[in-house]
């Protein structure tokens, strides 16, 4: 397991970031992470992997909200290079604004990597995540509230390390393709 590993204050979003998946929820990201700023503590950044025609909305966005000190857009990122962001990360943020994604698969890469993470409280993410116990769930669209739950998370160490754990746990039993292999083969054979 990756939890116990020393991270920065960095958190992850990963997607595309054409104006069609606008429902992601980016814009109310970096608004959370405007806040974070003001309220917290300058000791934070937001790593965003992806690409996308609407990418120079954001970082417009980011440049009038005065946090480009604190966004970095690194691109598309596959493989290792991804996984070494995976790994940097202190938090994986999921926080579409709308129910359009059935299995966000991104959640399942952050828990594989012992990622904590926050996610909006819209089905089907609240059906994947247990809130406090291997995720926190925040109100979708809300940066006033996702801001908070972000502190909460860097500042908790235990709380970090229980949803990282659980986090893991969960995608090693329910979600690897070995384990979905053997439940299919029981119910085959009424075993």
């Amino acid at each position: 397991m990756i939890f116990d590993r020393k991270r920065d204050n960095s958190l992850i979003f990963i997607g595309s970031l054409d104006k069609t998946h606008n429902w992601k929820g980016l814009d109310s990201i970096l608004l959370s992470i405007k806040k974070f700023v003001e309220i917290y503590s300058k000791d934070i950044s937001l790593l965003v992997i992806g690409e996308g025609n609407w990418k120079n909305n954001y970082i417009k966005l980011v440049k009038e909200l005065h946090i480009e000190k604190h966004v970095k857009f690194l691109g598309m990122k596959k493989g290792g290079e991804k996984n070494m962001y995976l790994r940097k990360a202190k938090l994986a943020i999921i926080y579409p604004k709308t129910s359009n994604d059935a299995l966000p698969t991104v959640l399942l890469e952050a828990w594989a990597y012992s990622l904590p993470v926050i996610g909006s409280n819209i089905q089907p993410i609240s059906k994947i995540i247990k809130n406090k116990v291997d995720g926190l769930l925040v109100s979708p669209n809300s940066p006033d509230k996702l801001a908070p739950s972000i502190h909460t998370l860097l500042k908790d160490n235990e709380l970090r390390k229980k949803l990282s754990t659980n986090g893991y746990q969960k995608i090693k039993a329910t979600y690897l393709l070995e384990n979905q292999v053997i439940k299919f083969n029981k119910l085959l054979t009424n075993n």
